[in-house]
């Protein structure tokens, strides 16, 4: 299995239960990554109950633990997901949903509410009770993602309403019962900005996560109104830490050369070093680049040491501040101490 997200052709939808990535594939096989900090695992296959897989499945949301699939006629039908396994289709009762065929453009989730939002802009809710669809219902207020294709995702967050468009620009719409706040435009950061190379928008938590059609995902965290910068969430690699003393100055003051990759690319680092002879604990930190590297160099004066005292290995624990994870590097100590007796 890999970590990319959403790939492959025949990869149909992509949804969210808590922190799992759930993608639909056109045969109805499942798959989903769990999402840790702002690094996402690798694939696994969901066992039970094939879904999505019928060319008349239209809509894919997910509401609770439930997995639900939209036809093109209005009908509704869920799974239950209970860790990894899809429960049995069941089919809702109540009303249709989003069944004005090429009217009704997007669907999505709020609490135990799916919500239609056609091209015109016209919102209408449909509160879900159970295994029940209830009648359909306008929302009053503001018109929301009605500038046709200029809008091209919306997702949920909380009580908000997100609306991405094709230039990356995010709209945010605050929901009050049955009401749609007027738009508003997050600052920050734009979001899914590259055309047809972004395939998928999703929210876990507060955080956008676009997924592009080779599989890489980028998280964007909102703060208020505020859009975050993207971090790389699936890079394929483990983080890479080298440490090695700079030989050009060894017999100045010498030099270390701390280097990272395969860390959040354009994100933040921060590292300690431990046990430079005869200083305290050394800290830094800053950018990684847009390839996912950074480099530093750390000097300071030559330790004076006798000969025959053992001195530990310098230790550097550096951390990746967009995904929380570390790693950690040792090197000799020998080139930056001066021996001094017999």
């Amino acid at each position: 299995m890999t970590n990319k997200v959403a790939f492959n052709p025949q990869d149909r939808s992509l949804v969210t239960i808590g922190n799992t990535l759930i993608v639909t594939t056109q045969n109805g096989d499942t798959f989903g990554l769990d999402l840790s900090g702002q690094r996402i695992g690798q694939a696994f296959k969901f066992s039970g109950a094939k879904a999505d897989f019928n060319p008349q499945d239209r809509f894919v949301v997910t509401m609770g633990q439930k997995l639900i699939v939209i036809t093109q006629d209005g009908d509704v039908f869920g799974h239950d997901v209970t860790g990894r396994d899809i429960g049995q289709p069941f089919k809702f009762g109540g009303s249709k949903a989003a069944f004005n065929h090429e009217q009704d453009r997007f669907v999505v989730t709020m609490g135990q509410r799916l919500i239609v939002i056609t091209r015109d802009g016209d919102v209408f809710g449909h509160d879900v009770t159970g295994r029940d669809i209830g009648q359909p219902f306008k929302f009053g207020g503001s018109k929301a993602a009605f500038n046709h294709e200029l809008d091209r995702f919306v997702v949920t967050m909380g009580q908000r309403l997100i609306v991405i468009t094709r230039d990356g620009d995010v709209f945010g719409h605050d929901v009050t019962g049955r009401d749609i706040g007027q738009p508003f435009k997050f600052s920050g950061s734009r979001v899914a900005f590259n055309h047809e190379r972004d395939r998928f928008v999703v929210a876990i938590g507060n955080m956008l996560i676009v997924s592009t059609r080779n599989g890489d995902a980028f998280g964007h965290i909102l703060s208020g109104a505020d859009v975050g910068n993207p971090s790389f969430l699936n890079p394929s690699a483990d983080l890479l830490l080298r440490l090695s003393p700079n030989p050009d100055h060894l017999q100045i003051n010498p030099e270390l050369v701390i280097t990272g990759q395969h860390f959040s690319a354009s994100g933040r680092f921060h590292y300690t070093i431990h046990n430079w002879p005869k200083i305290q604990d050394i800290h830094n930190q800053g950018a990684v680049d847009g390839s996912g590297a950074f480099s530093r160099t750390e000097s300071r004066g030559f330790a004076s040491i006798r000969v025959g005292v053992e001195v530990p290995d310098i230790e550097v624990t550096a951390v990746d501040e967009n995904t929380g994870l570390s790693i950690v590097a040792s090197v000799s100590a020998e080139p930056f101490i001066a021996r001094f007796g017999s």
